[in-house]
């Protein structure tokens, strides 16, 4: 797998992903404005946040559409809930196709519980909050 050359390394802080209550569209902001713990994975910073990352990620490979904001709240769920023992991030938008050729993503939304860039666990199809927590703690 040709991860590195695919998401140069970037010394730079994560940001961290919000959406605006009842609408589609999603916004960066910085974690102290937000209080959201999950992390916006962009090429940039994909091996600082995912290869170098000591704990296990669970990341949200999905397009921007309809069902995303649902999922995003699934997600910072799960973030508040296991914050201390897993990192919980969505791919930026950009970095999904080459994100879903690298790891074999056939289809959205896609789940993926990554440990030092390697996959434990994968889920595909919309999720609630029981299913991944039953990804995280079975992986």
């Amino acid at each position: 797998m040709i991860i590195h050359a695919l998401f140069p390394f970037r010394h730079a802080s994560c940001k961290y992903l919000s959406h605006k209550i009842g609408k589609q569209e999603s916004e960066l902001l910085d974690i102290e404005s937000m209080g959201t713990l999950v992390c916006l994975i962009r090429s940039e910073n994909f091996e600082q946040e995912v290869i170098a990352e000591k704990r296990p990620v669970l990341i949200l490979c999905m397009p921007r559409d309809e069902e995303f904001p649902n999922q995003l709240k699934v997600m910072e769920h799960i973030a508040t809930k296991h914050s201390q023992e897993l990192k919980v991030a969505v791919l930026e938008e950009g970095l999904i196709e080459a994100f879903k050729k690298n790891y074999r993503v056939i289809g959205t939304p896609t789940f993926l519980l990554l440990v030092e860039g390697k996959e434990r666990g994968r889920m595909l199809g919309l999720a609630d909050q029981e299913m991944l927590t039953d990804l995280v703690l079975h992986s």
